[in-house]
């Protein structure tokens, strides 16, 4: 997978997360807080990810498959 493909895909995750939680938040849910949690961590082990395979790339390095 390219770097552009996994950036795009990290975005359109957190996109999705902001959604969820705004349409959560309006609806007044008890599951908010929750959903958040789980989400967050979601989205912020997405974002390493992409950082982490993306700095490797960089230093010429391969991660393993």
């Amino acid at each position: 997978m390219t770097e552009n493909r996994m950036t795009a895909g990290a975005v359109v995750v957190s996109m999705i997360f902001g959604i969820v939680v705004a349409i959560l938040a309006v609806t007044g849910s008890e599951a908010l807080s929750l959903v958040a949690i789980i989400g967050g961590a979601v989205v912020g082990l997405t974002w390493v990810v992409v950082g982490m395979t993306s700095a490797s790339r960089r230093r010429g390095t391969q991660t393993r498959s």
